[in-house]
C-alpha cells in the first residue's frame, strides 16, 4: 500500500520501548502532500491516526485539511499537532492575513506555521523578495508568539550552506540574511528547518556510501567531530553555521522540514544510466533508512545537537510528475511514500544534466571514505 515505509517506521519505534517510543513519536511528524488521482484527504487523515502520528505538516493552509484532520484524529481519540504552510503560490498579504485567522480559529491543533518552503532556491533571500520574505516572516511571529505557535521556514541545505565538510567548516552561504532569519526565530524560541535528502544525494553522486546515507554502522570521526550518518552530518553542520554567526545563537534548535527514501523506481528503465537510482529505490533500502531514523530517535542520539523534529515526506505516493528526475523518470509513475515528490533542489552537477539536491558531497567524500568510513560496495 502507498504508506507502507510510513507505516514500517512507526512500528519499528514502537517496538523499542514504551518510554522511547513517546519521547521519539512526539519528535516525529509527516508531510501531507495530497495526490492526485482522487484520493481523499479524510482517507489519509485515518491513516495517519492509525498510524498514531502526532504531527501532521501541511503544504498550504486549507481549512477543510484541517477540519478533516481534526475529525479522523478526535474519532481514533488521538493526539494531533497539525502544522499549516504560507505556500510559495499564495504568499500575498491578503493569503498571509486568511493563513492567520485559519491558524486562530484551530489553536488547540495547529502549532506550527511554515512560511514558504526553501525560499533561497525561488530567489525569496535576497533583494526585495527577501525583505518580503524576513517582513512576513517577522510579522507572523509577532502574531503567533502570543499563542505559543511555532513559527519557521524550511530551507534546503543547498540553498543556505557551505563548505558542510568535515561540519565543522559549515557555514552559511549568506551569513547576515541567515542571522535576520534566526533572530526572527529568536523571538519565539522557534526552530531552523532544512530538508535534507541523503536519496537524492547518493542517487545524484556515487562517491557517497551506502552505508553512510541509509544510516548503517560504522560511525565516523573526522577532525574530533563524530557522526553516524549523513543526516546527523547535516544537523551538525547546521550547528556548526549557526554558531558562527554574530550573537549568541546556541539555543536555536533545528529541525529537519522533509527526509525520505524512494521505496520502488516504477518499471526498469532502458536507459543504464539510470539504473542506479532505480537500484537504490527499494522497500529494502527505505526501510532500513527510516529503521535507522527510528533508532537513532528512541536513543535520543541528536539529543547533543538540540534537534527539534524530523518531517518525513511523505503520508502518500504521488503520481508522476515529469522531469522531477532522479524520483520520476519523466515517463513512468513511481510509487514513492515518503519521498514521492522529490523536486530538483539546487543546481546540476556539470555535464550530466541531472537535477540533484546539492554538490555539497563532492571530492571531500573521499576523504571521508578513505580515512574513516566503510564504503559498502558500488550497486
Amino acid at each position: 500500500m502507498a504508506w507502507r515505509s510510513a507505516q514500517m517506521l512507526f512500528a519499528a519505534l514502537a517496538v523499542r520501548g514504551a518510554l522511547g517510543y513517546l519521547e521519539a513519536m512526539d519528535m516525529l511528524g509527516v508531510n501531507l502532500a495530497v495526490p492526485a488521482g482522487g484520493v481523499k484527504v479524510s482517507d489519509l487523515a485515518e491513516k495517519a491516526a492509525w498510524l498514531g502520528v502526532v504531527r501532521v505538516k501541511l503544504f498550504d493552509f486549507d481549512n477543510s485539511k484541517v477540519v478533516q484532520l481534526r475529525k479522523a484524529y478526535s474519532a481514533a481519540g488521538k493526539r494531533l499537532s497539525i502544522a499549516v504552510a504560507l505556500p510559495l503560490w499564495m504568499h500575498t498579504d491578503k493569503d498571509m492575513k486568511d493563513m492567520l485567522e485559519v491558524v486562530k480559529g484551530n489553536l488547540d491543533i495547529v502549532q506550527t506555521v511554515f512560511v514558504l518552503n526553501e525560499p533561497c532556491l525561488h530567489g525569496y533571500c535576497k533583494g526585495e523578495k527577501g525583505e518580503d520574505y524576513l517582513r512576513q516572516l517577522k510579522h507572523i511571529t509577532q502574531e503567533l508568539t502570543p499563542h505559543k505557535v511555532e513559527v519557521t521556514t524550511p530551507f534546503s541545505m543547498g540553498g543556505i550552506m557551505k563548505n558542510t565538510y568535515p561540519p565543522q567548516n559549515s557555514e552559511f552561504i549568506d551569513p547576515d540574511f541567515m542571522r535576520r532569519v534566526v533572530e526572527i526565530l529568536a523571538i519565539g524560541d522557534n526552530t531552523l528547518y532544512a530538508n535534507l535528502y541523503p536519496y537524492l544525494d547518493i542517487a545524484c553522486n556515487n562517491l557517497v556510501p551506502l552505508n553512510y546515507a541509509l544510516g548503517e554502522p560504522p560511525q565516523s570521526s573526522v577532525d574530533g567531530t563524530v557522526f553516524t550518518s549523513q543526516i546527523d552530518g547535516d544537523v551538525k553542520s547546521l550547528r556548526y553555521a549557526i554558531k558562527k554567526l554574530d550573537g549568541d545563537f546556541s539555543n536555536v534548535k533545528v529541525g529537519i522540514g522533509e527526509t525520505g527514501w524512494a521505496h520502488s523506481g516504477g518499471e526498469k528503465p532502458k536507459n543504464k544510466t539510470r539504473m542506479r537510482i532505480w537500484d537504490l529505490s527499494t522497500t529494502h533500502y527505505s526501510n532500513k533508512f527510516y529503521a535507522n531514523i527510528a533508532t537513532s530517535l528512541a536513543h535520543d542520539q541528536w539529543t547533543e545537537q538540540n534537534l527539534g523534529r524530523i518531517y518525513i515526506f511523505d503520508l502518500a505516493d504521488e503520481p508522476l510528475k515529469t522531469g522531477h528526475y532522479p524520483a520520476y523518470d519523466g515517463r513512468s509513475s513511481s510509487a514513492l511514500v515518503v519521498s514521492g515528490r522529490m523536486k530538483t533542489r539546487s543546481t546540476l552537477l556539470p555535464g550530466s544534466g541531472m537535477p540533484c539536491h546539492s554538490q555539497r558531497h563532492s571530492l571531500k567524500l573521499q576523504l571521508l571514505t578513505l580515512r574513516s568510513m566503510q564504503f559498502v560496495p558500488k550497486l
